[in-house]
């Protein structure tokens, strides 16, 4: 099994490249393999995009990144790939806990080429790593496989698995906290004070109408082309500002994967006008939402 389809899709061949594995203590692992669970654990001990994962289980977790260089052929396309292991049991095939692959795939083929495979011995691309350096030749990925998730992600992103897409939104600071919401409050009328019985009887005031409460809009930083550049706008929006929370959505359109940037967290729209108005003053763009 010298292909990295094939390693990729079963992790078993790893161990002829001799990694070493890691004795990590098994409380640094997930207690199941549950989607709750793994998206937890990866924003506990990661810096592993939820949004990106296309694969969850039950060895490994995938996640699709864009790449950083050129494809090294006309008709690839650059893409980083991150891996999480997520069984103890799983370690030593691997011969470590996390891994770095930089690939170039041939979307018409769906072949695959390895430009640069690190296996760290530590979680979140940490510890003793070992370079596996770049592969000779493309590779035909097999269906239903990790690789076959990671060519649809790159290849076809709308059409890709998305298994923790229900833990996308993480919060970076805490929120100022708030009472529970209440839709809307009733004024009532003032007493009448009681009236000398020779007088005619006063009829009470009418009830003022009732007005809603609105919840505090968030700041629409806008949509880009990468997880990295969503991520710095918002520090950008944010820097300065205590307990404000970061949230980033997928839009995808037109064939590529776009990430929009929002900023939550305002107690009233006047504060989250205000901090959108600052955001233009400095040359960015803002809408409210």
């Amino acid at each position: 099994m010298s292909s990295i389809g094939t390693r990729l899709a079963v992790l078993s061949a790893m161990a002829l490249f001799g990694g070493a594995a890691n004795a990590a203590s098994p409380l640094s692992f997930p207690r199941s393999n549950d989607p709750r669970t793994v998206a937890d654990w990866l924003n506990a001990r990661t810096d592993m995009p939820l949004e990106a994962v296309v694969v969850s289980g039950p060895d490994a977790v995938f996640a699709v990144l864009p790449g950083s260089a050129p494809p090294s052929a006309a008709q690839g396309r650059r893409a980083r790939v991150l891996q999480e292991v997520i069984d103890p049991g799983f370690v030593a095939t691997l011969g470590g806990r996390s891994g770095e692959l930089d690939l170039d795939v041939d979307c018409v083929g769906r072949k695959v080429l390895r430009q640069a495979y690190d296996i760290y011995a530590g979680s979140n691309l940490g510890g003793a790593v070992e370079h596996l350096g770049a592969g000779k030749t493309w590779s035909q990925t097999e269906p239903d496989t990790p690789m076959d998730a990671v060519v649809t992600a790159v290849c076809q992103p709308e059409s890709a698995p998305r298994p923790l897409m229900a833990s996308l939104t993480v919060a970076v600071a805490a929120p100022p906290a708030r009472a529970a919401p209440i839709s809307e409050i009733e004024l009532k009328p003032p007493p009448v004070a009681p009236k000398p019985a020779a007088k005619p009887k006063t009829t009470a005031p009418a009830p003022q109408p009732r007005l809603a409460m609105a919840a505090a809009p968030m700041l629409n930083l806008g949509e880009f082309s990468s997880l990295e550049a969503a991520r710095a706008a918002w520090v950008g929006a944010a820097a300065g500002s205590s307990g404000k929370v970061q949230r980033i959505e997928l839009a995808s359109g037109g064939g590529a994967v776009k990430y929009r940037a929002l900023v939550d967290g305002y107690a009233d729209a006047p504060e989250a006008e205000a901090a959108c108005a600052a955001v233009k003053a400095r040359g960015g763009s803002c809408s409210l939402r």
